[in-house]
Parts: structure tokens; C-alpha cells; sequence
């Protein structure tokens, strides 16, 4: 094992539920990012939720349970993958609009993890584009992966709009070889 030349990442769980206001259906659109020394080996890197109904008594009104199950390789921790949803609102009139979103990096340490991300939207950067997004739908990133890198974020405003809940169960296996003491 000692003569590896790469650490291992596994990442399994669900996107379990999620709180939002101004919406009465949704659904999650989960991408994963990570550097250029990963590589995701296993598993399916993007993925689509099913419609959930709102359920105004439970503590998260919106439930999707949704799995997910990644392996990963790296030779360098730099790029630690990061999960990325995008929750997406059911307008009355069938528009499928933008409700927040989420960047949560996967937890460095094995064992279960429960993480509560909050969710934020971009809004527009004036008022006329503003009151036009109410016809043509709201502002949104093309590119997801925008949200987990630091290059021109600070010019975009967004505001919060509720959080998501993710259970994690993280394995890791040869980060000891590395220099990294965390129980694998």
C-alpha cells in the first residue's frame, strides 16, 4: 500500500432536504468540481432530482433523499472536490427558475458528516434588468463551476435564499503516505 503514488476519496449520501421560501415545487441539480490532479474514477458526476412538493410541518419542507456515490484519485490535496447544486423552483406557469444555490466541499475526514449549506442566487445589477428578469426569468450562472472559484466572484451580488441539508459518508485510503494524519 506504502508504494502508491495517489490517495483515494470516496464520497456517498444524499442530498436529503431543503428550505427555501416562494416556491411550492422544486428540484436539485447536483455537478461535482475538483483540480487537475483528480480524477473521478467511479461514480456518476452530475445528476437530477425528482419534483418535490412543499410540506410546510416538516423542518425541511422540500424532501428529495436523493443518493450519491463518487470515488475519487488525486496526487495532490490542491482542488479538493467540491458538490454543486443548483435548485431550480416550478413557477405556476411551468418556468423552471433559478431558487439558490450551494458549493459544499467534501469533508476531509472519514466517517458521516451532515452538512447545512445556504443557498444564494445572483440578482441583477440594476433595476431595469431586475424588473425584465420578471418576464424572461432570473439571472443564473451558465457555468456552475463559477461558484466554487474565486476569479471575478466578487463582481457578481446575489442574495440568500434558504439552505440544503447533505449527509456525507467519507472514506479515504493512503492520505497517511502523504503526510496527512487523518485516520484512514
Amino acid at each position: 500500500m506504502s508504494g502508491e503514488s495517489c490517495f483515494y476519496l470516496m464520497a456517498m449520501g444524499q442530498i436529503e432536504g431543503c428550505k427555501i421560501s416562494g416556491h411550492d415545487q422544486i428540484y436539485c441539480k447536483y455537478t461535482t468540481n475538483f483540480g487537475a490532479d483528480w480524477q473521478c474514477i467511479k461514480g456518476v458526476q452530475t445528476g437530477i432530482s425528482q419534483t418535490s412538493c412543499k410540506n410546510p410541518s416538516d423542518k425541511y419542507p422540500f424532501l428529495f433523499n436523493y443518493p450519491f456515490s463518487l470515488s475519487f484519485k488525486a496526487w495532490n490535496p490542491t482542488g479538493w472536490p467540491h458538490l454543486i447544486i443548483a435548485v431550480y423552483g416550478v413557477a405556476s406557469d411551468d418556468k423552471h427558475v433559478i431558487a439558490g444555490y450551494a458549493s459544499i466541499r467534501m469533508p476531509v475526514f472519514p466517517g458521516r458528516h451532515v452538512v447545512e449549506a445556504e443557498l444564494f442566487r445572483p440578482i441583477a445589477s440594476n433595476w431595469f434588468t431586475e424588473f425584465v428578469s420578471h418576464f424572461t426569468g432570473r439571472a443564473e450562472y451558465h457555468d456552475t463551476n463559477f461558484i466554487t472559484e474565486s476569479k471575478k466572484r466578487e463582481v457578481t451580488r446575489v442574495t440568500s435564499n434558504g439552505s440544503i441539508k447533505v449527509v456525507f459518508n467519507i472514506m479515504t485510503r493512503n492520505l497517511k503516505s502523504f503526510g496527512y494524519s487523518v485516520n484512514d
